[in-house]
């Protein structure tokens, strides 16, 4: 299993959603700390992969040296890619 870090402009985001979607997201960033590249696509335009939670995408770097998968940011889908 891969070490996790969030930045905290992730978990701010993670805090204002409903107990459901936070209950989602945060079973999905375990499940990308077992297998980073499971169901997740490729980020065309920036570096890092996406994975897709309902309306919500989780943004993600994986570092191989490390084994660290850090979670750059958590967004509605309409706002995700934007910078």
């Amino acid at each position: 299993m891969s070490k996790i870090r969030i930045l905290p402009k992730a978990i701010k985001v993670l805090e204002r959603l409903p107990r459901s979607t936070q209950r989602r997201i945060v079973a999905t960033i375990d499940l990308i700390g077992k297998a980073p590249f499971e169901k997740a696509k490729k980020l065309t335009n920036q570096p890092g992969y996406r994975r897709r939670v309902g309306d919500y995408r989780i943004l993600f770097i994986y570092n191989r040296k490390l084994d660290l998968v850090v979670v750059a940011r958590i967004a509605h889908r309409k706002d995700a890619y934007r910078k």
